[in-house]
């Protein structure tokens, strides 16, 4: 597999696992700790794929990914968050969230959650 993927996320040891997992897929993976931080990366550089932790502190992933659609960034994004309602997929789709995955997540669901959006870029 080949593609970039920023992984924003506010919790370093989830940051660090997911970035293994997808870097062991031959991904490049860049990382983010903050809305902001995520939103200064999209500005430098193109991703295939962008996961965006639901809950970070100042700026969370909804916010962000409504900033980032404002910026016109074609990129799948893929909300990292807990137990979600339907009424939250449809926030979440509002936002401009293109997937959501649930955390924990397994490793097999994280690899075919990116490669799933690859494939279709």
């Amino acid at each position: 597999m080949s593609g970039r993927i920023l992984v924003a996320d506010d919790d370093a040891v989830c940051r660090l696992m997911a970035r293994r997992i997808l870097e062991k897929q031959g991904y490049l993976v860049e990382t983010a700790s903050t809305g902001l931080e995520a939103i200064a990366a999209l500005r430098q550089a193109r991703f295939d794929v962008v996961l965006l932790d639901v809950q970070m502190p100042g700026m969370n992933g909804l916010t962000a990914a409504r900033q980032i659609r404002a910026m016109l960034v074609p990129s799948p994004l893929i909300a990292v968050t807990g137990a979600v309602t339907p009424a939250d997929q449809e926030l979440f789709r509002q936002a401009g969230i293109d997937d959501i995955l649930a955390k924990p997540y397994a490793v097999d669901t994280l690899r075919q959650a990116v490669s799933r959006w690859i494939s279709e870029a």
